[in-house]
């Protein structure tokens, strides 16, 4: 709410409103690829700012408690009941739809972690690292000065990462715990201007989150996604599979030419939860350092 308080900041949170045309109504990655919103993946989202466009809210499985997102099922809006498969547990059930409106108020924010060294000397070598967020809806040159650069939280030195995969859970809990609300509760504020070419006045208005990427060195968004960045299966977007060469234990990516024409199949995150949450409750750490090998 604090930064709805002022003038200046609302501004800049509409910084991508001031440049919609270029990525309103379209698709792809645009020229100059300067802004965020030049690429994709803000086109894909654009619905969450669209005026015109209406989307359906999460919903959360009675059966096995976990969210299903519905926008990707392309719901007519007139259909407020709808019959649900869960994509996690298969549990069907009838359910009642919530359609909401996008705002080009909503904010979308980009994540960010990193370890790093705050002092050095002989014998010493203390290590921290920070969750940090910044405003996908700033213009760069906005979005990156100090000040408009959030920390969610300080990471010490003996929680950071050290191949246990939920090493950074408990820091990253409470922000996925807000931004889970934000996006389907949302925060109703005092908005303290008008739109600019917009129907849309001052006063009060509900405001929503969705958290748009994660960005950071290698090693740092594998910690942050649970991925290896090593072994057999090391690589975060792809499954290609590294092989040994003469019994070395080092691996090596192989037949290079032929995966340039066919590509190894991607790897997508929603593919990857039952994975995950089957290494995470193995019975036996030899278990979860063997299923991570196979699967990366």
């Amino acid at each position: 709410k604090k930064w709805f308080s002022s003038v200046s900041m609302s501004s800049l949170l509409l910084g991508h409103w001031k440049y919609r045309e270029q990525w309103l109504g379209k698709r792809g990655p645009t020229w100059p690829m300067s802004e965020i919103w030049h690429g994709s993946k803000f086109k894909d989202l654009q619905w969450f700012w669209d005026p015109e466009a209406t989307w359906p809210l999460p919903h959360k499985c009675r059966e096995c408690r976990r969210y299903n997102d519905l926008v990707s099922l392309a719901i007519p809006n007139d259909q407020t009941r709808f019959e649900f498969t869960c994509k996690h547990c298969n549990n069907k059930e009838f359910i009642d739809v919530n359609f909401v409106q996008g705002d080009p108020r909503n904010i979308g924010l980009i994540g960010h972690w990193d370890g790093w060294q705050p002092k050095f000397g002989r014998g010493i070598s203390y290590g921290s690292g920070s969750i940090e967020l910044t405003v996908a809806n700033m213009e760069k040159e906005k979005r990156c000065l100090d000040e408009n650069v959030f920390v969610s939280s300080f990471v010490p030195e003996h929680k950071l990462p050290n191949k246990q995969p939920s090493a950074l859970d408990p820091f990253l809990d409470p922000l996925v715990t807000e931004l889970e609300e934000l996006f389907i509760n949302g925060i109703e504020v005092d908005y303290p201007i008008d739109v600019p070419e917009s129907p849309l006045k001052k006063g009060k208005c509900r405001i929503r989150c969705i958290l748009i990427c994660w960005t950071g060195d290698y090693p740092a968004r594998c910690q942050i996604g649970k991925f290896s960045k090593k072994g057999t299966f090391g690589c975060r977007t792809d499954k290609c599979k590294g092989e040994s060469v003469s019994g070395s234990t080092t691996k090596y990516y192989l037949n290079n030419r032929h995966h340039f024409t066919s590509p190894w199949n991607k790897r997508e995150m929603y593919d990857e939860y039952d994975v995950m949450e089957e290494i995470e409750f193995s019975e036996s750490y030899a278990r979860k350092k063997q299923r991570a090998k196979e699967t990366g």
